[in-house]
Parts: C-alpha cells; sequence; structure tokens
C-alpha cells in the first residue's frame, strides 16, 4: 500500500546543511501496524511531515498504491490521516467533531460521530468542552477526528507522550481494535519503548535518520543474537556438587563466589525448569538471597543496533 523510496531531507542551519533523513526506504502492506522507534531528534516527525506532503524531499519517493503522492496530492488527502480537529478550546466534543467531519466533506456525519464516540469509550463526553478533557480523552478525540473521514493510513507521532500508564495503554488497546475491526494500516511513531512493543509486531528502528533495521520484533531479536539470563544471588555459594548438576541443564556462568547467571533463550521457562530442580533440594532454600530474571525487551534490542553502527564508524 505504501512504499517510501530512498527519502532524504536536508535542512540548513546556516551555512550548514543538516541531513535530517537519510535514504530511508520502507513499505506498509494495507491492514499492519508498524512501530517507528527512536529518540527525539532521530527523524520519526520529518518523515511523517514527508508521508503528509507538509514537506518535500530533497530526494526519493512515497508511493501510495504504486502513484506517487508527490506528483498525486489528492491520494494523501483521501488516504492518509494525521490526529486532526477543527476546534476551539470552548468548543464542546461533539462540536469540534462536526466541524472536522464537514470539513473532510463526510456525508453521514452524524452517525459517525455516533459510532467512533462509541469506539473509543467516550460518549458521556460528547457536550464536554474540548479544554476539559483529560489527556487520555484529548487524544481519542483527535484521532476520532482522523477515522472519521475513513482513511487507510493512520499516522501517529508520540500520540502516547505524557499519558499515564492506564491512559496509555488504553489507548494502545483502542488502536488494536481500529486496525483489527476497520483494517487500517497505523506507523505508529514514538520514543517509549514499551508503547512500541505493546502495540506493534514489526518495528523500524531509525537513528540519526538513518534506518537501522526494520523486521519484526522476534526477527530482530534473533538477528541480535541478544540471550536472556536468571541471577541467582546467595549467601554463601551452592555446594559444589548442587552446581555441578546444575551445568548439567543450564549454561551457568559464575559471576562472583555468591552470584550466578544461568544464560538462556528464555528466561520465564528456564526459571520454572530451576525451580523444579531446587524442589529436590528443600536445604537449598537457605542459600538463595534472591532470583532475578533478564528478559530481552525492545530497548535492549534497539541498543544492539545503535551500538553495532556507533562501533562501524569508528
Amino acid at each position: 500500500m505504501l512504499k517510501v523510496e530512498n527519502l532524504t531531507k536536508f535542512f540548513e542551519k546556516g551555512r550548514e546543511k543538516i541531513v535530517a533523513l537519510d535514504d530511508v526506504s520502507f513499505e506498509i502492506e494495507e491492514g499492519e501496524i508498524v512501530g517507528l522507534l527512536g529518540p527525539n531528534g532521530s527523524g520519526k516527525t520529518t518523515l511523517i511531515n514527508l508521508l503528509i506532503g507538509f514537506y518535500l524531499p530533497d530526494k526519493g519517493d512515497v508511493k501510495l498504491f504504486g502513484k506517487s503522492v508527490y506528483k498525486n496530492p489528492d491520494l494523501i488527502r483521501k488516504y492518509v490521516r494525521t490526529p486532526f480537529l477543527i476546534e476551539d478550546p470552548r468548543f464542546t466534543v461533539y462540536e469540534v467533531l462536526k466541524l472536522t467531519s464537514k470539513f473532510f466533506g463526510v456525508k453521514n456525519w452524524k452517525e459517525k460521530i455516533e459510532e467512533w464516540l462509541n469506539f473509543f469509550e467516550i460518549e458521556d463526553e460528547k457536550n464536554t468542552e474540548i479544554q476539559k478533557l483529560s489527556s487520555g480523552n484529548y487524544q481519542k478525540v483527535r484521532i476520532i477526528g482522523a477515522l472519521i473521514s475513513e482513511p487507510k493510513l493512520l499516522l501517529l507521532d508520540e500520540i502516547t507522550n505524557g499519558l499515564d500508564l492506564m491512559a496509555a495503554n488504553k489507548l494502545i488497546e483502542l488502536l488494536k481494535k481500529v486496525n483489527k475491526e476497520y483494517n487500517v494500516s497505523i506507523l505508529f511513531a514514538s520514543h517509549i519503548f514499551s508503547h512500541v512493543e505493546k502495540l506493534c509486531e514489526r518495528v523500524i528502528i531509525i537513528h540519526r535518520g538513518k534506518v537501522l533495521a526494520d523486521n519484526k520484533i522476534e526477527n530482530l531479536i534473533k538477528e541480535a543474537k541478544l540471550k536472556e539470563y536468571i541471577t541467582i544471588k546467595t549467601n554463601s555459594g551452592f555446594p559444589k556438587d548442587f552446581l555441578e548438576l546444575l551445568k548439567k541443564d543450564f549454561e551457568v556462568i559464575n559471576i562472583s563466589e555468591n552470584l550466578y547467571k544461568i544464560v538462556c533463550n528464555n528466561a520465564s521457562e528456564e526459571l520454572k525448569k530451576f525451580i523444579k530442580i531446587l524442589s529436590n533440594f528443600s536445604t537449598l532454600n537457605q542459600y538463595i538471597e534472591e532470583i532475578k530474571i533478564k528478559e530481552i525487551t525492545l530497548e535492549d534490542v534497539f541498543a544492539y543496533f545503535v551500538s553495532s553502527v556507533a562501533s562501524k564508524e569508528k
């Protein structure tokens, strides 16, 4: 559906030319949710502004359904949306959605407003002034403003930034439902690892304007060859015979006399095996002070790809 081809964008700062995006390419299929993961200043917002035609590239192209959006700007107006409202803080939710619907020429706007208010579970807020909404509900209304004209692609730039944990998780679950029930593709740009991990199966890692990786999270973990592990802290070290028994089933590393690390692919499953073995040696419970598991997160994956690039540049 969407094809980004070698997008490059420069900005001038005095006499200096700043590279905001450097030869970025990727595709998004219809009905796909893709995370765009990178820190602030990595090029996420610049990319989204290029996708909606707010900027023109210095090189490259963006295609929707095989046609260039720069040669056919009506494609963006018809199929692509970012969170959008025509609003006045004194207007009610219903009033701003009505104005936004008319701006996009939505014919059955009354039904659509009711449908989306119910979908996002804020029908009770329809007569609330925009300025009085919570942060979470305000973001929901902005997304409704984008969805009401039935786009094919929704571009979200740091939409969960500033939301508390419950509001962010609720919004993420609703976005999953939007994708599944309305077949809307989503590009979710964020620097918050946990939010990207909860919403997206596939992630594009961007750093300093370059795409470092683009794959499903599980494949990125495999590519990075990162290992999970369990750390076990004891008060005086395990008996030698028990330690030898452990090493038959686990990759055990002695960090120190009282600290051990079990390296594995799935820490949760390996911990179950360890507890089962330990249950046959009940007297050993007195040795253990602490058990921790370290599972691979998206933050670990991101750090790996960034450090890999940095080491190549040295």
